[in-house]
């Protein structure tokens, strides 16, 4: 149903609910994983208009975060999210795997998602705008990645196996 980076957002994401005591996956969860996450947070800074800081300052990450033990429950708005995000990838597939939900799609479904509220003031562009960045985001998607994509990548990689080890 995921690419494997759409689907380490929604691991942590189950990991930030778990630490905040929550029995449900949540729209804020998923937004604090994104913000987590390198490319998550990008995305989520170019839809919103927003400086990185400011999002990490409206969705902070818990401190420790706790490990989920088990499969959690998706809340209603999480559900919705993510039907959303399904129809996304039908106007606009992943080139490389057309039939999953990749990470650029959970980003701008989670923005269109989110109640107003929940943004504290930051207003959320409207759906072609959300839909032209999308297809920039899976444009860029289709070209090679470069050298020091490919080293960023792997020291990524490499302090998540330390941090698990």
């Amino acid at each position: 149903m995921f690419t494997s980076d759409a689907q380490t957002v929604i691991d942590k994401a189950k990991d930030v609910a778990i630490s905040w005591g929550e029995s449900q996956l949540t729209l804020r969860a998923i937004m604090t994983s994104l913000g987590m996450d390198r490319q998550g947070l990008r995305f989520l800074s170019q839809c919103l208009n927003v400086d990185a800081e400011k999002l990490r300052q409206h969705f902070p990450q818990p401190d420790p975060l706790q490990p989920c033990p088990a499969k959690l429950a998706l809340s209603d708005a999480v559900r919705e999210m993510l039907a959303r995000a399904r129809d996304l990838v039908a106007k606009m597939p992943p080139p490389n795997h057309p039939s999953l939900v990749a990470l650029p799609h959970l980003a701008i479904a989670a923005v269109e998602s989110l109640p107003a509220e929940q943004l504290h003031g930051i207003t959320v562009p409207n759906e072609s705008q959300l839909l032209a960045l999308l297809a920039n985001w899976v444009e860029e998607a289709t070209q090679p990645p470069s050298l020091g994509d490919l080293t960023r990548r792997l020291r990524a990689l490499r302090a998540e196996l330390l941090r698990r080890v």
